[in-house]
């Protein structure tokens, strides 16, 4: 990306320079709000959801999660690695609410979607007890891979974010494969 004497994009595509202008639109919205304030609205999860995605659309699943003892480490803190798994754990129950069953792909064969992307950014500390809003949303849909993030809210304060990347993967043929498009239809759909 280029950014050239005035500021602006240097010959990018419209839709890079139409995206580089909505965030500079949700940026100085923000700027009107104390950063606090920022993180107890939509702006900043629009935010995060345009850098990481021009063709961002907000999702409306929104996943509870109690922390419990098996989640933590021995300081009682959040184990590292749990929290891309509680952001896993969102995208399966969102795939269950869509009645898309995890059992039924893993039995017939036809296609699995094995992750080959993680990663997670922590804010705050999450602790035992803690009651977790993850906010998920599908960031990316490729041809063969798709992936979803989701910030994690205890209470109003953003305490970290998960992203996780899924390829289309054909066992028969040991390769990727085009998302079926029953799977790509309840992504759009998300």
């Amino acid at each position: 990306m280029i950014i050239g004497k005035e500021g602006y994009l240097n010959n990018a595509p419209k839709p890079l320079k139409n995206t580089f202008e909505q965030i500079l639109s949700i940026i100085k919205k923000a700027l009107k709000l104390s950063i606090n304030g920022l993180k107890k609205t939509s702006l900043y999860i629009k935010l995060i959801g345009l850098i990481s995605n021009p063709n961002y659309v907000s999702m409306a699943y929104i996943y509870h999660r109690k922390i419990r003892v098996q989640d933590t480490d021995a300081t009682g803190v959040l184990y590292f690695a749990n929290q891309l798994q509680i952001g896993l754990e969102a995208f399966e129950e969102f795939l269950n609410n869509k009645n898309f069953s995890l059992q039924s792909m893993i039995e017939e064969k036809a296609f699995l979607l094995p992750i080959v992307h993680t990663k997670a950014d922590f804010s705050h500390p999450i602790v035992l007890g803690d009651l977790l809003s993850l906010h998920l949303q599908i960031s990316h849909i490729g041809t063969s891979s798709f992936s979803h993030s989701s910030t994690l809210h205890k209470e109003d304060l953003l305490v970290g974010t998960t992203l996780i990347t899924h390829v289309v993967y054909c066992p028969q043929t040991k390769s990727s494969k085009p998302i079926p498009p029953g799977l790509l239809h309840l992504l759009k759909s998300a």
